[in-house]
């Protein structure tokens, strides 16, 4: 719970400084505006990834790979 929490503040940051997923995009479909839900789906969103990123942070040399192909994509 604790962790939860954690990860919930982390998350909080980039959401107050204004970076929020606004809308969804589908194939075939229109944009799906979000409204006031913008807030609490990026911070799911952003708890996801860090969740997902730590499942496979068990196998050796995977997550550093995969962070350094992410750093690579972005950059």
């Amino acid at each position: 719970m604790v962790k939860l929490a954690g990860e919930l503040a982390a998350a909080a940051i980039p959401v107050a400084a204004g970076a929020t997923i606004d809308h969804l995009t589908l194939p075939l479909m229109h944009p799906i505006d979000l409204g006031a839900l913008q807030y609490p789906v990026t911070m799911l969103w952003i708890v996801a990834l860090m969740n997902s990123f730590n499942f496979i942070d068990g196998m050796a040399g995977l997550a550093a790979g995969i962070g350094t192909i992410t750093a690579g994509t972005f950059a």
